[in-house]
């Protein structure tokens, strides 16, 4: 697999920005199969034959950490969609924050509460996950989590109850 890139420090952004400067990079890859792979950034560190493929690396992952992000927020039931622009007084924009704040609070949640482990092991996706979750806000009246993801893991009869007590 061939490889290269090409770089240059310190040129303008765009024609309207002609005085804010920045480092471009551009890099490729060349697969053995003929298909090529193109990536570009720009970045304000100083660019040099000795770091450009360490901050390519950077670059990429850093892209595929929030392409990973925006896409869990979009298809695995947080509805975030590409019109939470800055609407009339900011208010898209305060929906998207809250949605990113969700998905954050959601990722805490997930990897230490042993409910939620246990009522998301009942579904076999997030999405599906949350549209249960949706329909039980939908029918009742939810007291609090514990009866949320009771009513997930061991199902309900109707009020709720919940006996934690019981594992089954």
């Amino acid at each position: 697999m061939e490889r290269g890139y090409r770089y240059i420090n310190r040129v303008s952004l765009n024609k309207e920005h002609k005085d804010l400067l920045v480092n471009f990079i551009d890099y490729w890859e060349e697969h053995p199969n003929g298909k090529t792979f193109q990536y570009a950034c720009v970045t304000d560190l100083p660019l040099t034959a000795d770091n450009a493929t360490e901050i390519v690396r950077a670059g990429r992952s850093r892209w595929k950490v929030e392409n990973e992000t925006f896409n869990t927020l979009k298809n695995q039931g947080y509805r975030l969609e590409h019109n939470y622009g800055h609407g009339v007084k900011h208010l898209s924009s305060v929906f998207g924050v809250l949605t990113m704040l969700a998905f954050f609070l959601d990722q805490i949640v997930e990897a230490n509460c042993r409910y939620f482990q246990a009522a998301r092991g009942r579904c076999h996706s997030k999405t599906f996950y949350w549209e249960v979750v949706r329909g039980l806000f939908r029918a009742f009246v939810i007291p609090d989590w514990e009866h949320l993801y009771g009513a997930v893991i061991w199902g309900h009869d109707g009020e709720l109850k919940i006996n934690w007590n019981d594992s089954g």
